[in-house]
């Protein structure tokens, strides 16, 4: 769930020791929290394993608690499908930077080239490119 919804940290929490786990689920390793005393659990009325909630950015609760493997699902199910539009919104809008940043170099590279007019102290104009008179020679 971890890869499918990158934008969610997901957090496994259970009774067993750090240990326990490493040796019975390895593939928890990064997400384990362990739960000491059923602290969580109680908070939620004790909902069983496995379940899920989903905390918001502000820390509040934004989804379940949830119970049992397909209730868990399809909570994730359902976070991927609310956030399906903002990814979609993030990629057009670094598409849409990308092709900025595309244009903006083709523009300078091809002002780049051109000889830039320079004023001299008689107001007149002179390229760049030209090589510069010191006042009075011709």
């Amino acid at each position: 769930w971890a890869r499918e919804v990158p934008e969610i940290d997901f957090r496994v929490l259970h009774a067993m020791s750090h240990e326990n786990m490493r040796q019975l689920t390895p593939s928890w390793e990064p997400f384990y929290v362990q739960e000491v005393g059923g602290s969580v659990g109680s908070v939620f009325g004790n909902p069983g394993r496995p379940s899920a909630i989903l905390l918001g950015m502000d820390g509040l609760l934004a989804g379940g608690p949830v119970r049992g493997m397909t209730d868990v699902e399809q909570l994730v199910a359902d976070i991927t499908e609310q956030i399906a539009p903002a990814r979609e919104a993030l990629a057009e809008a670094e598409r849409r930077a990308a092709e900025q940043a595309s244009e903006a170099d083709s523009t300078a590279v091809g002002q780049a080239s051109e000889p830039t007019p320079d004023v001299t102290s008689d107001g007149t104009h002179e390229h760049a490119s030209e090589p510069r008179r010191a006042a009075g020679t011709r």
